[in-house]
């Protein structure tokens, strides 16, 4: 605007002259300006235009983005589900072998990382974390199925009834042997070493690995370690040949007991002369405070010559009167 048209309040078009900050935006909202021109004029409260601040330019555009990791993830989810449908349908599938295959998802998952890498085309790659957590919970219950079997054998009723089982066979089988010897009790107990046995297994096949026990309670009487020796090396026998390895036998009444331990293939092999020195004795004893407990021979024998225990020394004896002589020099005078 002229400063005659301003002077004398006339607007640019009645002065015949075209004030460019009055000029009219070419398009709507200036969307005809190239970018970085300036928008339409702003008109404050006082009516005087002013030129409007220019327009940002416009943000690049982003490639797009190629997730790897959905086509593994896919693959695993079909896998899965076909061999739990193979579990329930086919007679005798492998499912630990099965489940043995499951790392395999990460060599799935590392070949579709290298084929994206190696072809691009044009698109960002992106690792889809939700693919790997999916798959690394799949490779966790598949060695889960894996090992539940061999733990299941371990500890399951199987292996249990299976061993109650073969000890009663082997009960049944000393009880034909050793019927005609006084015995009040005669259990066996049977532990197999590995998981891996047979259901259906009997008491012959029985592995060298495998522990057999027996806990025996002879009858009759005792008089000696000689007798007990004897009664013991008379059974072992039929123990060795049922495949008892470990063998506890007792025989006690209300004063005394004997007791014997062995164990491996020298102990039950050992002579009646060897077992006498292995065996133990105890006798029931009373102190003089009235206690009563169970006592090794040699305790016993000490407290019989008149000691408290095998490590004591010798009560003292009470110390003798004086001599009446002696006893008169020394009363003092009246």
């Amino acid at each position: 605007m002229s400063e005659e048209n301003r002077v004398n309040g006339l607007p640019p078009q009645q002065s015949g002259q075209e004030d460019p900050a009055f000029a009219p935006a070419q398009g709507l909202n200036g969307a005809d300006k190239a970018p970085g021109e300036a928008g339409p004029a702003a008109q404050d409260a006082a009516g005087v235009r002013t030129p409007a601040a220019p327009c940002p330019p416009p943000l690049p555009l982003r490639p797009p983005v190629r997730r790897v990791g959905t086509l593994t993830l896919g693959l695993a989810l079909i896998a899965t589900g076909l061999v739990i449908t193979a579990a329930f349908f086919v007679p005798n599938f492998d499912v630990v072998f099965a489940a043995k295959l499951a790392p395999l998802v990460l060599v799935f998952l590392g070949a579709e990382v290298l084929w994206a890498t190696a072809h691009p085309d044009g698109r960002r790659i992106k690792f889809d974390f939700l693919s790997a957590f999916v798959g690394f919970v799949l490779i966790c219950a598949s060695l889960c199925a894996a090992t539940l079997p061999v733990v299941w054998r371990w500890y399951g009723p199987d292996r249990a009834l299976t061993q109650q089982r073969l000890a009663g066979e082997l009960e049944d089988q000393l009880f034909d042997q050793l019927g005609d010897q006084d015995l009040l009790r005669c259990s066996v107990w049977v532990n197999l070493s590995t998981g891996d046995f047979d259901r259906q297994m009997t008491a012959a096949d029985l592995r060298p690995g495998d522990q057999v026990g027996a806990n025996i309670t002879l009858g009759g009487t005792v008089e000696s370690a000689d007798d007990f020796a004897a009664r013991v090396a008379a059974l072992l026998p039929a123990l060795r040949q049922a495949g008892v390895t470990q063998v506890y036998f007792f025989w006690g009444d209300d004063a005394d007991q004997w007791d014997l331990d062995l164990y491996g293939d020298f102990a039950m092999s050992a002579s009646a002369e060897t077992l006498a020195g292995m065996a133990r004795h105890q006798l029931y004893l009373t102190d003089a405070d009235g206690d009563s407990y169970w006592a090794e021979e040699d305790e016993a024998a000490a407290l019989a010559d008149g000691q408290t225990g095998p490590d004591s020394t010798p009560a003292q004896e009470p110390a003798a009167a004086p001599p009446a002589e002696t006893a008169a020099e020394t009363a003092p005078a009246a």
